[in-house]
């Protein structure tokens, strides 16, 4: 697996989002410290793993492309669709993307359910798994693959 994900010989953080043992508040904690940046995720041997990589002091971080924070004074951008659950709202984007935008933080972390019209379902961690939705502040927006675009959303809380 390192070889292949371009990881070896690097410090890396390999937890996997389905675990009985809960790792919400660790994924928080390495996702609040600048020194791990959040890397990949992959989908191994039926297993979903997010990967950090570990960096020295003062490498800065990349933003997340599919992460976005609102200001607290802002209004929630696009159109409201159904499937949100009063935790995270589900939003049509201008250009049609769709984003997933924490109101107030929900009991647990979050996956998006995404179903095509065949009927194909694809759960998807809040995040990519990077930040769990009880550690995102409100105000934060997840965007969703262009798949999501033609598919019905549904938000699902849960402990993990």
């Amino acid at each position: 697996l390192s070889a292949s994900l371009g990881i070896a010989g690097k410090r890396v953080i390999v937890l996997d989002l389905d675990d009985i043992f809960p790792n919400g508040s660790l994924r928080a904690r390495l996702f609040a410290d600048p020194r791990v940046h959040p890397y990949t995720t992959v989908n191994w041997r039926g297993l979903r793993l997010v990967l950090y990589r570990v960096s020295p002091p003062g490498v800065p971080r990349a933003p997340l492309p599919f992460l976005r924070r609102l200001p607290p004074d802002g209004e929630a951008p696009g159109t409201p669709l159904e499937g949100g659950n009063g935790y995270i709202a589900l939003r049509r984007l201008p250009g049609g993307a769709v984003g997933a935008l924490v109101l107030r933080t929900p009991p647990g972390d979050a996956d998006l359910l995404l179903r095509s019209a065949d009927g194909k379902l694809v759960e998807l961690p809040f995040a990519e798994g990077f930040l769990p939705a009880d550690a995102a502040a409100p105000g934060t927006l997840f965007l969703l693959p262009a798949t999501a675009e033609a598919w019905s959303v549904s938000v699902r809380v849960r402990r993990r």
